[in-house]
This record gives structure tokens, sequence and C-alpha cells, in this order.
């Protein structure tokens, strides 16, 4: 399973359309095949597939002339600020090393589609991206576009460009090989066995002018969390937990979810069984959940067994008491305390 194969935020895929719509590519070009509608641009934190920004990043360098730098132009529109949290941790951090090395922890909240590795050798660090988990129409394009964010990040925190001595790509030279040089202050050596960029290593002890410690620990906590989240929507399960999530107050039947995703109900059943749960504890989960976050405000307990789907309050309350060993209105009144 690729690295990237847990659910994005659409932030990244709505600037990549936006960009492809200035240069001329129509909106219902960029999504074909993807799964996709206008709406991801009317919540901003909803949440997409990896796959399906990949095919819209296929279909725009479908339909773009190859002498467009589409890579380094969609790469210059990333900021830190872009990443939320797992960009403030390079904000907050101490300095340019410790930025690295604690964002590479919670490397799968960024937007990259590439496995970054970080070495220091002989007063040198090497910025090296793997991409061989991609599919080959759009490996060129996705380097380029981390490359180019990596030197917008170096703007964020330095408020200047640092300086790269060398960069090495593996892919051949483009037709827009004369756009590199303005962005990154060198030329790429093309055909070369990995994709590096390589600095100064003193630049790593560049101390960063908005450091805190505090603000620190709250983005590695917010971090986790959120990468958490978003690993048990990993696999069908999480599918499953999606196609539940999806509309609230109704939970759809076994029957509907398995159709929606294309799979016989016996056939989700021992998907199910292989990833060790079951669509009645995926059921049960996601009501739990959602339960305890409506026991938070004040909701009537009748209207949360609507919201989850209870005809009964009483089945409701009972199920409840199952889950957490209290009824709601002891839970809500223990959490008030």
């Amino acid at each position: 399973m690729p690295h990237w194969s847990l659910p994005r935020t659409a932030t990244s895929v709505q600037r990549t359309i936006r960009l492809a719509q200035e240069l001329g590519v129509g909106l219902e070009q960029c999504l074909a095949g993807a799964g996709l509608t206008s709406t991801i641009f009317d919540e901003p934190t909803c949440e997409i597939e990896g796959w399906q920004e990949l095919r819209v990043l296929a279909n725009i360098l479908r339909q773009l002339e190859p002498s467009v730098p589409f890579g380094l132009m969609a790469g210059q529109r990333y900021h830190l600020t872009t990443h939320g949290m797992w960009g403030l941790i390079a904000v907050c951090s101490r300095d340019t090393r410790t930025a690295i090395e604690t964002g590479q922890r919670y490397s799968d909240l960024s937007y990259s589609f590439n496995r970054m590795d970080f070495q220091v050798h002989d007063r040198e660090a090497h910025f090296l991206y793997d991409e061989g988990d991609n599919p080959e129409a759009v490996r060129a394009a996705l380097i380029e576009i981390d490359m180019a964010a990596l030197v917008m990040f170096g703007r964020d925190l330095a408020g200047r460009t640092i300086p790269i001595k060398r960069m090495y790509l593996r892919a051949s030279r483009p037709q827009y090989a004369a756009a590199f040089e303005p962005l990154f202050g060198v030329t790429p050596i093309f055909n070369s066995t990995s994709n590096c960029i390589v600095i100064d290593a003193a630049h790593l002890e560049m101390r960063h002018p908005m450091a805190d410690e505090v603000g620190l620990q709250a983005c590695e906590d917010a971090c986790r969390a959120q990468l958490e989240r978003r690993r048990v929507q990993r696999g069908i399960a999480g599918q499953v937990r999606r196609r539940l999530a999806a509309q609230p107050g109704v939970i759809p039947s076994m029957t509907t979810v398995a159709s929606a995703l294309r799979m016989s109900t016996r056939t989700l059943r021992n998907k199910l069984t292989s990833e060790a749960t079951s669509f009645r504890s995926l059921v049960e989960e996601l009501r739990t959940r959602m339960a305890e976050d409506l026991l938070e405000s004040p909701m009537p307990v009748d209207q949360i067994a609507q919201r989850l789907g209870y005809t009964d309050t009483s089945a409701f309350i009972c199920a409840f008491k199952r889950w957490k060993g209290i009824t709601p209105s002891g839970y809500r009144n223990q959490r008030s305390a």
C-alpha cells in the first residue's frame, strides 16, 4: 500500500486546479475520472483520497504543452501555513534542523506524495526524494512540486532564499529546463541516480524568530491526534467509516455501503474480517464517538438518539450504557462536573 494512502484534505488539489484553470484547463477536464465534483471548493477541510489527487494531476498534465513547467509553478504556491499544524511545527521549532527532524515524524500530514529522507554529510545537508510509490506519468511533476515547495519553505523561515549548492533529478531534461535556474539558483543534473537538493549544513542552525516550545508541543499534540484519526480511515474499514459518517442522522445499511463500494455484502464482510473488524463494530464505533461529541452540547438526549439513527430513545440509552457503562445523562453530568 502506498505511503500516501491516508486521507488528505482537499487544500492541495484545490490549489492545483486553480493553477490549471489559470492556464486554460477546464474544471471538468481536471476532475475527469477522479470521483470529485466542484463541491471540493465549498469546504476547504474536506478530505479526499490520494489517488484522486493524482488523477487530477495526471489529467492536467495531459492537457498542457510539455513546455509548461507545471510542477515548478504549483510548488511555489505552497507555504508552511498551507500545511496547517504540520507547517506550524517548523515555525515554532528552535531552528531549521529541529523543524526538519520533527516534521519528518508527521510527514504523512504533508501534501507530499514522495518519501523524503534528510541526511548530513561533510557539512552538507541532503534532501532526498523517493518517488517510487507514484505513477510514472506524474513522478517528475511531483518531485518538482516538492522541491519548489522546499524553496518556499526556506523563504518562509529565513525571509530569504537559502542558497542551493547542487541539485539532482532522476528525470530526463524537460523542455522547460531553463525554468529551474531562476527558482533554485542552479541547473539540475538530469538523469541522475537520485532526486536530491544539497545545501550548506550551516543553514540548519538558523534560529527561528517565532520559536516557541509551548506552541511546538501544541502543534505536535494536534498532529499526533490528526494522524491517528486518519490512520483509522485506512483500508476497507476506513472507507466504510467514511460512508457511515457521510450523512448525519442516517446510518446506511451494509447492503447500501457494499453497493457504493462496488462489492457484494459477503465480500465486504470478508474484507472487514481480514482487517479484524465488522460492519456492526464500525457502526457502534461511529455512534459512540458521535454520542460523546453530541453529549458535550446542550442537545436533548432524544434528539441525539434521532441524530444517531435510533427511532427509540430507550434503545439509544441502553446502547450507550453498554458502550460506556453509564447512561447518556450520567455521562453528560460527569463531563460537566
